[in-house]
């Protein structure tokens, strides 16, 4: 049974490249205790290989180290079964190369648990809500927004626009489609940035985080109160991390406002149909907001 003892975790030896993550007996106990399973793995066919392919997409001993304590089910089966769908999707949909990829899943580890439908939700959201406009035009026209109702939305959850080129020729639909692309390429950069300034996001609920305190912000005229320059962007932006670590208690003081006033309006918030920013194929009811 020696082969099969996780205590080999503790070991400093490097075999094959593969150094000990240098666990403590009480880390150790927490592993375990969650994850009981991994004392059934074998040491060089299972847990070994699982560990050094961690290491091999680019994080160190310490950053799988923090993974595998948060998350120990990639201890018990391949990583790459779980890794894979979200190394995709910020590759491919958000832009991210493999260093910053790297950076999103070591600081916010729940993101290699979470579907495809989950991330695009609350990318989506970002690009289209949070990124898409600047942020003191937002704050104008939230105050306006609270004397007249929202304008409808789409199935995918953006607000209709009249069509500027509506009757028009093609040429003027050609226009209106190269302007969406350029803004939505704008927002995407800046949504890359806040990304990786505030990679926990990804960790947050759409319906009881960033929706609500996003909206709240932007309702009241307040989102000049979460700017912060974004180095990585090279410009004063919505700061993710300002707006979303702060907890229901010191996001309203931030705010200057009332704290039952924005857990009401939290709370009309997630009853109203605005906030189905739907993802083809995901039900409703899928755990992933």
């Amino acid at each position: 049974m020696s082969s099969q003892n996780p205590c080999w975790i503790d070991d400093d030896d490097d075999d094959d490249g593969v150094q000990g993550l240098g666990l403590d007996a009480e880390e150790l106990r927490c592993l375990v205790a969650r994850c009981p399973s991994v004392l059934l793995q074998d040491v060089g066919t299972q847990l070994r290989p699982r560990v050094h392919f961690l290491l091999q997409i680019g994080l160190n001993p310490g950053q799988v180290k923090q993974l595998v304590l948060v998350s120990s089910s990639h201890l018990v089966r391949p990583p790459e079964q779980s890794l894979s769908q979200p190394i995709n999707f910020l590759q491919c949909k958000c832009g991210m190369d493999k260093q910053q990829t790297v950076h999103i899943i070591a600081s916010a580890p729940g993101v290699a648990h979470m579907s495809e439908s989950n991330l695009e939700r609350k990318w989506s959201y970002l690009c289209q809500e949070v990124f898409s406009r600047d942020p003191h035009e937002q704050a104008a026209s939230g105050l306006k927004m609270q004397s007249r109702d929202v304008a409808p939305r789409t199935k995918d959850g953006a607000r209709s626009r009249e069509s500027s080129s509506s009757g028009g020729s093609g040429s003027g639909s050609s226009v209106a489609c190269n302007d969406f692309n350029d803004s939505f390429a704008a927002s995407s950069s800046k949504a890359r940035a806040a990304v990786l300034a505030y990679p926990r996001v990804f960790e947050k609920s759409l319906l009881t985080d960033i929706g609500p305190r996003f909206c709240y912000a932007r309702d009241k005229g307040l989102l000049t109160k979460l700017l912060d320059f974004n180095e990585l962007h090279g410009s004063v932006m919505i700061s993710l991390g300002r707006m979303l670590e702060a907890d229901n208690v010191q996001f309203p003081f931030l705010m200057d406002s009332d704290s039952e006033c924005f857990e009401q309006y939290c709370r009309q918030w997630k009853r109203s149909s605005q906030v189905q920013l739907t993802v083809p194929n995901a039900p409703f009811s899928e755990s992933s907001w």
